[in-house]
């Protein structure tokens, strides 16, 4: 009676994940939802004449005490004025398993950015 008891909650649990396995695999990405101000533009890119003019690229500032000042800034770049490009990446506390991955651009003007 108990095995069939165990059984049948194991088919539950394997039904209920299931079922948010298949609706997540239905869902589709949008940027058309509520996000935090952090995250609520997209960045764009053009391209004229071998140059990258950029908007809506994330400049924020942070206090001590962890407040943020926001600010989103347009750049003009020239890749042939690039000197170096970085690969970052930030765990999350302890957790080297997840992390926040970065680029960084210098340029020979002495500016940089990171994305």
């Amino acid at each position: 009676m108990i095995a069939r008891m165990a059984l049948w909650l194991v088919g539950l649990v394997g039904l209920g994940l299931g079922a948010l396995w298949f609706n997540w695999q239905l869902s589709t990405a949008s940027h058309a939802r509520d996000w935090q101000p952090l995250y609520a533009r997209l960045p764009t890119v053009e391209v004229s004449a071998g140059r990258y003019a950029l908007e809506n690229v994330r400049n924020w500032s942070y206090s001590a005490d962890g407040d943020a000042t926001p600010d989103w800034i347009a750049a003009e770049l020239d890749p042939a004025a690039l000197v170096r490009v970085w690969f970052i990446e930030e765990p999350f506390g302890d957790v080297r398993a997840v992390a926040h991955t970065m680029l960084a651009f210098e340029f020979a003007d002495g500016s940089a950015y990171v994305a």
